[in-house]
């Protein structure tokens, strides 16, 4: 283990989850600032220096905690959040899923054999995995527990194998 020093993240608040493409540098952060709101930075350099990718410098910077960021390759990435889901095709500019009712969703992992994204999450219809192949929009497969899902809500997961997946709730 060695320390990851970068100046940058002297400047933020909170960054809850971090994704690397498979080149071990490029990566991606949701951050929160206190009195700016959301950003999400990006590297190149497996963490030494972060660049904001989104907002976009002209847009209000909307309020959103993000919980965690997964990539597929250096232009494939989702980001989680509270109050929506970002992704990304090209690794630099971001969008907002357009099924955007999973909140909140403290997980999301790349499926085996880059076969897309497992969000994990939960809404008043559905508890369990959502999936995609980039981000944009997602599909549903509930895990079965019904209105438990008040109880048992759906939060971190597993995908060894494209056949088997754990979710805890």
């Amino acid at each position: 283990w060695t320390n990851v020093v970068s100046p940058q993240f002297a400047t933020i608040t909170e960054a809850l989850g971090l994704g690397f493409a498979e080149d071990g540098l490029t990566g991606w952060t949701g951050v929160g600032i206190n009195g700016q709101g959301s950003e999400v930075w990006k590297t190149t350099d497996g963490g030494q220096n972060w660049t904001s990718v989104w907002p976009d410098p002209d847009t209000k910077n909307p309020a959103n905690l993000f919980l965690n960021a997964a990539s597929q390759s250096r232009t494939s990435v989702v980001v989680t959040g509270v109050a929506d889901h970002l992704y990304s095709t090209d690794g630099s500019k971001f969008q907002a899923s357009i099924n955007d009712f999973l909140s909140p969703a403290q997980d999301i992992e790349v499926l085996p054999n880059n076969a897309g994204f497992g969000l994990i999450s939960y809404s008043n219809k559905f508890n369990g995995v959502a999936t995609s192949k980039a981000g944009m929009q997602w599909t549903n497969v509930d895990m079965g527990l019904g209105a438990n899902n008040t109880y048992y809500p759906a939060r971190y997961g597993a995908f060894p194998t494209a056949s088997t997946w754990y979710v805890s709730a």
